[in-house]
């Protein structure tokens, strides 16, 4: 993995126009060192990042939230496996769900929430485009860490016609979402191979990283991933960026970029890190303005006591509530 570049923090959401979005920078490409983007306003503008354990992607995840909460983006997490943490409390997270303690509590209904919250930011702005009203320029990103763990515990919870309604919102945000600037970023994690949708990938950049063969990347893309092989180092893979002839692949060094919770796990794989953090701490991080008021849904006012006593149904239709900015 390498360090990435400081960059100055979104001050305004006046700084979104109708022009494209910034590239998201995820990493350098090996034979030039070039930084290789993910373009949310191109082809393939949703994210989906397909790792091994150990391969670098809990790293990956962390850098593209802190590269869009920094740039302004309002992001909406459902965090199945604490890929995210420290980040609770970190501006222009909106919302950000876990399971309380594992996926045995109650809590896991926060992943949920998550989703219904990003479904509900979706449908208002593509509601207004169709009346020709004005859409926030300001983008939206849909979180999903541990998906296919998540989706496991969503199985073993909800009735199957419930579990497809909420795959239903994921996909609807995915077809849509970018015409309106919402976006998502999944890290399918655990069971890979059977739960991300099928052919989900294929209209998304795809980031495949660490001990991957050819054959792991073909549920998600019609592109020959020719420079994988096994035995590759944490953060190192291929990047696929959809287009003509198929997609354009690229061989990518993955950033390792601070966030808030951040810790140093000592093993030295890259030099200067610990310096190389404190300064995007210093002038990124900390520096970033909440431009977001926080999200969550209201089961009070809906007469639950909370929201792990709704069934999903009930759920679905908490109103939303907010939480100004200080």
């Amino acid at each position: 993995m390498v360090l990435p570049p400081l960059h100055m923090p979104i001050r305004s959401c006046d700084h979104f126009t109708s022009a494209p979005l910034d590239p998201i920078p995820l990493g350098v490409d090996t034979a030039t060192d070039d930084t290789l983007h993910w373009d949310p306003s191109g082809p393939g503008d949703h994210l989906l990042i397909v790792n091994t354990t150990g391969g670098g992607g809990t790293a990956a995840a962390r850098n593209v939230v802190e590269q869009c909460r920094t740039r302004g983006w309002q992001v909406i997490a459902a965090d199945g496996k604490y890929d995210l943490y420290g980040l609770d409390s970190a501006a222009n997270i909106s919302f950000l769900g876990r399971p309380g303690d594992g996926f045995a509590d109650p809590a896991w209904a926060q992943c949920m929430a998550a989703v219904v919250i990003a479904h509900r930011l979706f449908t208002a702005r593509s509601a207004a485009a169709r009346r020709g009203e004005r859409v926030p320029n300001s983008p939206v990103l849909l979180v999903l860490t541990e998906f296919g763990g998540m989706v496991q515990q969503w199985h073993n919870q909800l009735p199957n016609h419930d579990v497809r309604e909420l795959l239903d919102l994921i996909d609807e945000v995915r077809r849509g979402g970018g015409a309106v600037r919402c976006h998502v970023l999944m890290l399918p994690g655990s069971g890979h191979r059977w739960q991300a949708p099928r052919g989900w990938g294929r209209l998304c950049t795809q980031m495949f990283l660490g001990d991957l063969c050819a054959r792991d990347a073909v549920p998600y893309t019609d592109t020959p991933v020719l420079k994988m092989g096994r035995g590759q180092r944490a953060g190192r893979g291929a990047l696929v960026v959809p287009g003509e002839d198929g997609g354009r692949i690229r061989a990518i060094r993955g950033f390792y970029t601070y966030a808030p919770g951040s810790k140093l796990d000592g093993d030295g794989r890259t030099t200067g890190v610990a310096e190389q953090w404190e300064a995007f701490k210093a002038a990124v991080s900390d520096t970033t303005p909440a431009l977001h008021p926080r999200l969550r849904l209201d089961p009070i006012a809906a007469g639950f006591p909370d929201i792990a006593a709704c069934l999903w149904s009930e759920l679905r239709r908490l109103p939303l509530a907010t939480v100004p900015v200080s």
